[in-house]
């Protein structure tokens, strides 16, 4: 099949859940096998599934909402894995059904002649799949094997059988994905989207957006410098690029294991403080008993010793940070001096000197209440009085800021070119699905289908 509910994605869920189980689970009670494997479940148009290998798509489709209610369970969504049995089989007829039609449909249209391009990309994405599944068989049935070269690859291969995973099965799956593409493009290939259409789209996204940064003004700079597209912009952003000279990779790794050491010295010294203030309240009224004065002498002590303890590893980090530091100074005034000279490039000094390799080529959009930055950023980027003023080195978490005020961004909508591609885009996208799904929606009321789920409750 090629609904992708059924197959491939299910395929690795049913591996990773280790299939035998669930197949045991509900497998048929029946008296004749090899007769009952051969009833008829679902037809279309006279193309019959028998009742073997409707168990398949059955048991993959169990095994996925098995798969679903035991994440949902592992995050504390539902109490128990409930799953309705009559449900999944009338699901997994619908979904046989409509897979069955569209892929009649595309086979009438001749659709279903692939050029050798198209085989090669079938056989390639086949081959890939069929590599990822023998290796997750592997980590899960043959975790400590020392079985290796065909040996292993034989054992791979026969675990993949016994689950009824073949490369057959696979290469007809890839196959009927590019039918569904062509099939797609055929029942679409008349769609298109209008300049109205893409001009009432971007109103309702400039008002969304509005009224979304009027309740989160950050959300705007976040979406900026996450690469998202934005439709208006609030007061007060400016971009600001930067120079980060980051501290020594041996210096950060001690600062970082320094900082995890302080954390249980941290946890000591405030559950000591604690201690001592609870004492302290227990035997402040004149009603409580008469405070034991050895007792509070011993807090108050093991309070001194935690304090003590936690003040010398800060002091380490502060030397160690004050020594990364003056490691990196000199390459961050060289840097700054350059900055500041007659007629810089600060652009080409960023591929000279930035070790932010994520900084978007515009630089950072920011403004006065931004969160989620380094105050030691975020304090001289909002300092900088005009456009092309650069800060001097700010010492920060990560090493040296040199930031400078790249640009203003005007409040207002985006003009509609610079967004008028990805909403034309966005837009061809929905209408080409919805309809495709029509057409399929028509394909199958056309269809003769005949579907006897019953006799899979035999």
């Amino acid at each position: 099949m090629n609904n992708k509910t059924v197959t491939k994605k299910i395929l690795m869920v049913s591996l990773l859940l280790a299939v035998a189980v669930f197949l045991s689970a509900c497998n048929l009670i029946i008296k004749d096998p090899e007769v009952d494997a051969r009833q008829v479940i679902v037809s279309v148009n006279g193309e019959e599934v028998a009742k073997e290998r409707f168990t398949q798509y059955f048991n993959n489709a169990y095994n996925q909402e098995y798969a679903m209610q035991q994440l949902y369970q592992q995050y504390g969504m539902i109490q128990q894995i409930n799953i309705n049995r009559d449900e999944v089989l009338s699901s997994t007829a619908t979904a046989v059904v409509r897979d069955m039609v569209m892929l009649q449909k595309a086979k009438e249209l001749g659709l279903d002649v692939l050029t050798p391009e198209e085989e090669a990309k079938v056989q390639e994405a086949a081959d890939k799949q069929f590599a990822d599944i023998l290796d997750q068989i592997k980590t899960q049935f043959f975790p400590a094997t020392e079985l290796a070269g065909e040996e292993l690859d034989k054992a791979l291969k026969d675990k993949a059988s016994e689950l009824q995973i073949s490369m057959d099965r696979i290469l007809e799956d890839e196959k009927n994905n590019i039918l569904y593409e062509k099939l797609k493009d055929y029942a679409t290939k008349d769609v298109a989207v209008s300049d109205e259409e893409i001009k009432t789209d971007y109103d309702q996204k400039v008002e969304d957006a509005k009224i979304s940064y009027e309740n989160d003004a950050s959300a705007y700079g976040k979406a900026v410098n996450g690469g998202q597209a934005v439709y208006y912009a609030p007061a007060g952003y400016r971009f600001v690029k930067q120079i980060l000279v980051k501290f020594t990779e041996e210096d950060q790794n001690a600062i970082t294991a320094l900082k995890e050491e302080l954390k249980p010295l941290a946890d000591a010294r405030d559950a000591a403080q604690a201690a001592v203030d609870q004492y302290k309240d227990e035997h402040k009224d004149e009603a409580a008993p008469q405070a034991d004065e050895g007792e509070l002498v011993t807090l108050e002590n093991a309070l001194k010793e935690a304090t003590a303890n936690h003040d010398a590893k800060q002091a380490d980090i502060t030397a160690k940070e004050a020594a990364a530091y003056a490691a990196i100074l000199p390459r961050a005034n060289e840097a700054y001096a350059k900055a500041v000279a007659e007629g810089a490039d600060f652009d080409a000094l960023i591929k000279e000197y930035n070790d932010d390799a994520g900084q978007p080529a515009q630089g950072y959009a920011v403004f006065k209440d931004f969160v989620g930055f380094d105050k030691a950023f975020m304090t001289p980027a909002m300092a900088l009085a005009k456009v092309g003023d650069v800060a001097e080195p700010s010492p920060g978490i990560y090493g040296y800021y040199i930031v400078q005020y790249a640009a203003d961004i005007p409040e207002g909508p985006v003009a509609l070119d610079t967004v008028r591609q990805s909403i034309h885009d966005a837009l061809l996208t929905a209408k080409k699905d919805t309809t495709f799904t029509e057409a399929g929606d028509a394909w199958v009321a056309a269809a003769d289908v005949k579907t006897f789920v019953d006799r899979m409750k035999d």
